[in-house]
């Protein structure tokens, strides 16, 4: 009962994402893209993120570096702007 589904960041057939992670459209491209393992990767990665640069998630601008840091690092196109 497996589908093809192979990650476009690591290119590896692991298991997809069983919902999108986030909200919007972002998140339905990152479902659809990115398995479970990169995903989780960028959850460490994230938190590494936030304290180097001192981000407060609170803030809009912040969130937004946050989410250009996460479509880089995940390999994502600039397409969704969500």
């Amino acid at each position: 009962m497996t589908t093809d589904f192979t990650c476009s960041r690591c290119n590896k057939s692991n298991d997809p994402l069983g919902s999108p992670p986030l909200g919007g459209e972002l998140g339905h491209q990152i479902q659809q893209q990115i398995c479970q393992s990169c995903w989780a990767e960028w959850v460490q990665q994230q938190v590494l993120f936030i304290n180097h640069y001192a981000l407060q998630p609170a803030d809009p601008e912040d969130r937004k570096k946050l989410r250009e840091a996460m479509k880089e690092f995940l390999g994502l196109t600039p397409a969704a702007n969500q």
